[in-house]
């Protein structure tokens, strides 16, 4: 699946953040969109032209320089530029006699309520945010 892929380029960047944090390394993620045969036939002629490969170079050069940025998800294609953030809901909790597949889609207006979203930075942000919601759930400490 592409969003799970994508998700993976992701949660890799953020665990090697903090890997080379410890050693002044730098770890950004390109998202580029550009004319190549993945795309061919899905837009017409016209924006595949506007969408040559190295319309994304210059961000790809900034991910690499000396003064980059740290953490940066940068989408670039056709000359355009912009940033891309990852958040995730507060979401809810089921105990495991209620972890069913209608259970999920009953509370899905709740699993997609976005007050409370928390943005991912660290590979361990959401292990740690559900295991800490399924705790105050069931009422044990670490």
């Amino acid at each position: 699946n592409y969003g799970s892929a994508k998700m993976g380029v992701i949660g890799l960047m953020n665990t090697l953040v903090i890997e080379g944090s410890k050693y002044g390394i730098k770890v950004n993620s390109l998202a580029p969109t550009a004319g190549t045969q993945m795309l061919e036939g899905l837009v017409d002629e016209a924006a595949f032209e506007i969408l040559r490969p190295e319309s994304a170079t210059a961000g790809l050069l900034v991910l690499c320089a000396e003064d980059a940025p740290n953490r940066l998800i940068l989408c670039a294609g056709a000359g355009a530029y912009a940033s891309a953030h990852i958040y995730e809901t507060e979401g809810i909790y089921l105990p495991p006699g209620q972890q069913t597949p209608e259970n999920v889609m009953a509370q899905l207006d709740r699993i997609n309520a976005r007050d409370g979203e928390l943005e991912l930075t660290a590979g361990f942000n959401q292990t740690n945010r559900f295991v800490e919601k399924a705790r105050k759930a069931l009422g044990t400490d670490s």
